[in-house]
């Protein structure tokens, strides 16, 4: 009788995970801001994102939920990992969800690519994901939820079991970020569509539906118990925020390419997705090669669902912009990797495939000529108020003398620019300038545009020399400027002397 052969675990998969492994523990213990680093408790003491996480951890304990800011799912795991690891209770989360990311991706690459070119792609996820992985962000486990649906969707998996893990996924990333439902319910949904058009079977698609609507529920019972809103605090929190459609251009050009264009950020930190990993430039190719193919068209509904999810959700985002890179905003994104590594690899193949080159010479003729469009067209240009008089509403273009309070600093004392025509602004320098200290220690801006009402703006980059405030915000189309004192300053006046708009053309 035949000797039945040991089932062998694939050496590319044990590769794969110690290079993983190794990369997540050495940039761990290498980042001074990890729990006993330059802190006791790291990022939890020094970062309100992961303060917060540490919060509802510590108040499950008490059977709470602390302040309970965020959704229940990342913190209930965090307090399961600290039975293992209490000093930081989600390192062994984190870990464990970069690691099935990368093995996920490469098991989807597989299905795609020649064995040594997706082990290759792994390995660059790697690099590119480590650093996000390390530091505790809820967006951890919402990368793992839309992994999974995309192995499942490219292995097609069209089965009971993964049509239920794939459903759980979406309704799990609704208890870990409501906004990832969406992109995550994107792609569940177009794998339940794809599952059954081949398969001709409704009733595991409906198993899949039900578990994650029955999370989505068993989350929404969760919340309302324990703040009396079905959406808990986190939504009412991120609302606070602030959402602006308007801004979308000049925050993606920032957040994807250069945040000193827009937004005046130069901090080294401040690094551009297309900066962390280039490699992506070609995605969009790689959408244009899946189009054109019939038998990619799945992938192409695949790709095209998620990418469109996730920008409803995060492009309008204030947090999703140039100026925030510094605060490692770029994790936003990092769901989105594997989907943009597999689409940048397969603009590659097909282009060497083909043996043609005029799609790939038209597609980066297109790219300069685009950005170079964008960057003459969408430009803000500084006008100094007190030599452009013509800009402010009522003063018959003569040469604007600059304002003076007629008494002394207090709260709630205002001070309005209107501007003779709408435009699109997103920077304002106040310069209060003279004898006796004529700035006010705290000021808050408000905008209005034709006929609206005053609507306080979410400044997203400050300085201030004192006598100088430069104050960045998202661009916003704007009529009138009130800068309002909100500190007490007693016995010193208030004066401008002049008034720096950064105006945009359009």
């Amino acid at each position: 009788m035949a000797e039945q052969k040991k089932a062998r675990i694939d050496p590319a998969l044990i590769l794969l995970s110690g290079v993983s492994v190794l990369s997540f523990l050495l940039f761990y213990f290498s980042d001074f801001l990890r729990p006993g680093g330059a802190y006791k408790l790291g990022w939890y003491e020094t970062w309100a994102d992961q303060g917060a996480y540490m919060d509802m951890i510590n108040g499950i304990r008490q059977g709470t939920l602390g302040h309970f800011n965020y959704p229940i799912l990342y913190p209930l795991l965090g307090f399961l990992g600290s039975f293992f690891t209490k000093n930081d209770p989600l390192v062994l989360v984190n870990l464990l969800c970069f690691v099935s990311v990368i093995v996920l991706s490469f098991k989807v690459f597989e299905k795609y690519f020649s064995r040594e070119a997706s082990l290759v792609t792994a390995l660059m996820l790697v690099m590119f994901l480590t650093g996000m992985f390390t530091i505790p962000w809820t967006t951890s486990l919402t990368t793992l939820f839309l992994a999974y649906v995309f192995y499942a969707f490219a292995c097609k998996k069209f089965d009971l079991v993964h049509y239920i893990l794939a459903g759980s996924c979406a309704g799990f990333a609704f208890a870990t970020r409501i906004g990832d439902f969406l992109p995550v319910g994107a792609a569940a949904a177009v794998y339940f569509l794809s599952g059954f058009m081949k398969e001709r079977k409704l009733a595991p698609v409906i198993w899949g539906l039900v578990s994650c609507a029955v999370i989505i529920a068993a989350d929404l019972a969760v919340n309302y118990a324990f703040s009396g809103n079905l959406l808990g605090n986190y939504l009412a929190n991120v609302g606070k925020a602030g959402f602006n459609v308007e801004a979308i251009p000049y925050k993606f050009y920032g957040y994807f390419i250069d945040p000193l264009k827009f937004h005046n950020e130069n901090h080294p930190f401040s690094i551009p997705l297309l900066r962390h990993a280039f490699l992506f430039v070609l995605a969009p190719l790689g959408i244009y090669f899946l189009l054109r193919e019939k038998k990619m068209r799945p992938e192409f509904y695949f790709a095209g669902a998620v990418l469109a999810g996730w920008a409803v959700i995060y492009l309008p985002f204030v947090a999703v912009t140039g100026f925030t890179l510094r605060n490692l905003s770029l994790h936003y994104s990092k769901m989105l990797f594997p989907i943009l590594a597999f689409l940048s690899i397969y603009a590659i193949k097909r282009a060497l495939e083909s043996g043609k080159a005029k799609p790939v010479i038209i597609y980066f003729s297109a790219l300069v000529l685009i950005t170079g469009i964008f960057l003459h067209e969408f430009k803000f240009e500084q006008v100094n108020i007190r030599g452009r008089a013509e800009l402010l509403e009522g003063q018959e273009r003569k040469p604007w003398d600059g304002w003076k309070s007629s008494e002394t600093q207090k709260p709630g004392m205002e001070c309005v620019v209107e501007l003779e025509k709408q435009k699109t602004i997103n920077r304002v320098i106040i310069e209060s300038r003279g004898k006796g200290e004529t700035y006010p220690a705290e000021i808050a801006v408000y905008t209005r545009g034709a006929g609206s009402e005053w609507k306080r703006i979410q400044i997203i980059g400050f300085s201030s020399k004192g006598e100088v405030y430069d104050i960045i915000f998202e661009a916003m189309s704007v009529k009138a400027v009130k800068f309002v004192i909100e500190k007490e300053n007693p016995g010193r006046l208030w004066a401008i002397n002049n008034i720096y708009v950064f105006s945009g053309k359009h």
